[in-house]
């Protein structure tokens, strides 16, 4: 249900953007079949690019030289719609800013550089490395953040050591708009408030798939931060940290928080609270086919922390919750306030000093069922009796 609000959700900014702008918003696999008339090939120089780009008509192609390192500290903003084939070239020391049309960028290398969408701007990328891009705001490598429906489309890239001061690591979307992400790994990277890879906002909806995500960090949300509507599936989400809650992921916070997770494994995630996901205040996560193992909350909720406060739920379907580990309480899963719900989920062999499996903290209820919760130390549920059918 949930997956088809976040679709139906990413058509519709998609549409809005399209009407804005005057034109189709391009998705990866159009990026080729509708490719501009003109092909300009860029020489390698400090300047051909930013002169390349000033010469340029909406719709052009500019085609880089293979391997070639260009260096020039300020770029033209893109105020027309335009593509660039990167043939592996790199963006060295610049920005590259999309405002109110349409860019495309293929196998494009960022160093120390970063990609801006501002205002009613519309965003494809399709491989390429960022590497070391770094902002005292928000977005160490792609700033979505535009007054407008922005709308950014990222395949088959690579991230990693980019750092933001604010939120989004990596990547941080959408003001107005949509995000989506598939096919790339992120590695390292930072920031100082959400999301240590991508941070999502309270306005839009996002669709992340077949990623991998390792090693990342921020005060919340050490890999994702959700604040809006998103649909994660088929990704690898491992040894991400958060100095706060939500290791691996953060979602709810005020926003709508809506989490849909799938198919994935989360593991040897570390964080105080919800070493694997933190659910805040309002949100609500449905998980399915999932394996949240081998994480490790320093305080509370190993695998998940369900803050749960104005009814915020965690669903669980067809999934296992198991080996991970919580100093305090419940080693796979602490339930707040808006309680838990789980069909066919083993939660077996997590630890704790109180609620090895499920530790109830009041206030919502846990369902269980079908679903085991069995083998954890020093005990499967704490409070005795807080969950029908399951036993000290």
């Amino acid at each position: 249900m949930q997956r088809k609000k976040a679709r139906a959700a990413a058509g519709a900014a998609a549409a809005a953007v399209a009407c804005l702008l005057g034109v189709a918003v391009p998705r990866p696999a159009e990026a080729a079949a509708h490719a501009p008339a003109v092909v300009t090939d860029v020489p390698c120089g400090a300047s051909a690019l930013a002169a390349a780009m000033n010469s340029a008509s909406s719709g052009d192609t500019l085609s880089l030289a293979a391997g070639c390192a260009y260096r020039q500290a300020a770029l033209p903003e893109v105020t027309i719609n335009l593509a660039i084939a990167g043939n592996g070239a790199t963006l060295v020391d610049s920005n590259l800013e999309v405002d109110n049309n349409i860019l495309t960028v293929t196998d494009l290398n960022f160093r120390r550089s970063r990609l801006l969408v501002e205002e009613i701007g519309a965003a494809t990328v399709t491989g390429g490395t960022f590497t070391g891009g770094t902002t005292s705001g928000s977005g160490g490598a792609i700033d979505d953040e535009g007054a407008g429906p922005n709308f950014l489309f990222v395949s088959g890239a690579t991230f990693i050591g980019n750092t933001a001061g604010g939120d989004g690591g990596a990547i941080v979307g959408a003001g107005t708009g949509v995000v989506e992400v598939s096919g790339c790994t992120f590695i390292g990277n930072r920031a100082g408030d959400a999301g240590g890879a991508v941070a999502l906002n309270p306005d839009g909806a996002s669709y992340l798939s077949d990623l991998v995500m390792r090693d990342n960090s921020a005060m919340v949300g050490g890999a994702i931060a959700n604040y809006a509507i998103v649909v994660i599936e088929d990704s690898l989400i491992t040894g991400n940290n958060a100095s706060g809650a939500g290791g691996g992921i953060y979602s709810g916070g005020g926003g709508p928080g809506q989490l849909e997770l799938t198919g994935s494994v989360l593991g040897q995630n570390t964080a105080p609270q919800g070493a694997a996901i933190y659910n805040d205040n309002g949100g609500t996560a449905g998980i399915a086919s999932t394996t949240i193992a081998h994480n490790d909350a320093s305080v509370s909720g190993g695998g998940i922390y369900n803050n749960g406060l104005n009814d915020g739920t965690v669903t669980l379907t067809d999934s296992r919750i198991s080996y991970n580990r919580a100093d305090a309480m419940g080693g796979g899963i602490y339930s707040g306030p808006g309680g838990v719900v789980a069909s066919g989920t083993v939660i077996s062999r997590n630890t704790a000093t109180a609620g090895g499996g499920i530790y109830d903290g009041g206030g919502g209820t846990v369902v269980l069922t079908a679903s085991p919760v069995v083998y954890n130390t020093p005990d499967n549920c704490e409070p005795a009796g807080s969950a029908p059918g399951c036993t000290g």
